[in-house]
């Protein structure tokens, strides 16, 4: 089968955050919408070493994270600068940026 190249601005990738809760972690999942980034961009954020830039420049959008009350948090920049003072998401983000860069082949 040929490769079909497609330039892809945008995905969809999940994102599993673990979170201390009494003693354990327990897993909770969201969909992170990433900016498909190219090798050169990808190579430089990572030689920056700050998260806070790091997941700035990637993460364009979500679902499925909702609020105490159960409502859905919408993606903005105020929300964007909460949920990124928590240490559990940015680190649940950064893994799961790398997996999707990492592709399916180390799964096999």
């Amino acid at each position: 089968m040929a490769l079909v190249f497609k330039k892809i601005a945008e995905y969809d990738w999940q994102v599993t955050v673990q979170t201390p809760d009494k003693g354990k972690f327990k897993q909770e999942t969201f969909t992170a919408r990433f900016k498909n980034v190219g090798r050169k961009a990808f190579a430089e954020l990572v030689e920056e070493e700050n998260d806070e830039n790091f997941v700035k420049s990637v993460l364009v959008g979500w679902s499925g994270i909702k609020d105490d009350d159960g409502n859905d948090v919408e993606y903005n920049n105020d929300n964007f600068i909460a949920l990124t003072d928590n240490h559990f998401i940015v680190k649940g983000i950064i893994e799961a940026f790398g997996e999707s860069m990492r592709g399916a082949s180390e799964k096999n």
